[in-house]
């Protein structure tokens, strides 16, 4: 009893081992979630069946798939503009600022000649009135030299001393008319003076409000750049993240086109399955050989407990390797017949054949304490000359 039950253990052992290495050998695979798609890798195995919603998700992922492509597509295209705006707008920047600056007519040249024309007038004048300065004294002089010299002739010193001072009288008249003239080229001069500066102030200031204007467009055109950069840095990560969100769709549209994943949950289930369904033949076999003596002794006399468990536990086997795909159909059908032949064959060596088949009669009863033999025991024949009634010697 203790034997059969250790080479049962052992039995049982050896199947969920050899359970284990097919599960390991074929792990399962969890199907890629897409997001708003159920995790129902747990019931995986039931999708065989349903089918009507793996049409359902099938249809819903292929619609997915088309709106992202879409949207993959539209995307690049915004990125394909953005990326062309972007260099338009780097190139203007380089020609902005390669650009000589616009600038009104040189006033400044202008000004700078007006004061050399009005330092030099100033100085034509102090040189007219230096000269007539001196023209008026030196005609003082002669006046006075004349005075001072005896002449024998008063009337014609008088003349000269007259001539003297209407010489004075031209001089004064010639030097107002050449200080005039001065006067007039220096108000000229100022007043153009004056103009330029107006002029140059007004330059001045539309050249800041240039340079002001400028640099306002200068910093539009950079911070239009920057925003057509960070939009195409943002298109790129935006297709990237729909590129890797459609192969997730391709790998789930793949894997409910392919049943690989709900066939290895399958084969799981049924391994374990199987594995429980031998735990618990063995246990009621020997539950049900534990509850008489009777029981025990029939199924152990010729080791026959030990023959049922082992074919069981052999047949569940291979009947599982086949279903779940270790063992080809040629495998498969050899194991199979060669355990049936050996089934039938035991069965068929522990019938008696036809011509051996003792004949079954009906014995009277005997009388004391003789023994009796099985029906089924062939019995010798009388020796001759005897009888076989009741109480024959």
């Amino acid at each position: 009893m203790s034997r059969v039950f250790i080479l049962s253990v052992f039995l049982a052992i050896g199947y969920l081992s050899a359970m284990g290495v097919v599960i390991a050998e074929d792990p399962p695979q969890v199907p890629i979630e897409v997001g708003t798609h159920p995790d129902n890798s747990r019931f995986a195995f039931l999708d065989i069946l349903d089918s009507d919603s793996r049409s359902k998700q099938f249809a819903d992922l292929r619609t997915k798939r088309s709106d992202i492509t879409r949207n993959i597509f539209r995307f690049e295209q915004n990125l394909r503009e953005a990326q062309a705006s972007a260099e338009s707008l780097q190139k203007a920047i380089q020609e902005f600022k390669a650009r000589p600056d616009y600038a009104f007519p040189p006033y400044t040249s202008i000004s700078s000649t007006s004061k050399s024309e009005l330092d030099r007038q100033t100085f034509e004048r102090e040189q007219e009135i230096n000269s007539f300065e001196a023209a008026i004294a030196q005609v003082d002089r002669d006046i006075a030299a004349l005075q001072a010299r005896p002449t024998p002739d008063p009337d014609e010193t008088q003349a000269q001393i007259r001539d003297l001072e209407n010489r004075k009288l031209r001089y004064a008249d010639s030097n107002k008319i050449a200080l005039a003239k001065i006067d007039f080229e220096i108000e000229r001069v100022k007043k153009s003076i004056q103009e330029n500066s107006e002029i140059q102030a007004q330059f001045d200031q539309q050249a800041a409000e240039r340079e002001k204007e400028s640099k306002i467009s200068l910093e539009k055109l950079e911070s239009e750049l920057s925003a057509k950069t960070n939009e195409v840095a943002s298109l790129k990560e935006t297709i990237s993240h729909s590129q890797s969100l459609l192969d997730v769709i391709d790998a789930e549209i793949v894997s409910l086109i392919d049943l690989s994943d709900a066939d290895s949950q399958f084969k799981i289930t049924i391994s374990m399955t199987f594995a429980f369904l031998v735990l618990a033949i063995i246990l009621g076999f020997f539950y049900i050989a534990n509850s008489s003596s009777a029981i025990i002794e029939s199924i152990f006399s010729n080791d026959s407990g030990i023959q049922f468990i082992t074919l069981f536990s052999i047949v569940i086997a291979v009947i599982l390797f086949g279903i779940i795909g270790v063992l080809e159909g040629k495998e498969l059908s050899a194991l199979l017949g060669g355990l049936s032949g050996y089934i039938l064959g035991r069965g068929a060596n522990n019938l008696p054949r036809d011509g051996n088949r003792p004949e079954t009669k009906q014995r009277p009863p005997t009388i004391g304490n003789q023994p009796t033999t099985s029906e089924t025991t062939p019995q010798p024949a009388p020796p001759a000359g005897t009888g076989t009634g009741i109480g024959g010697t």
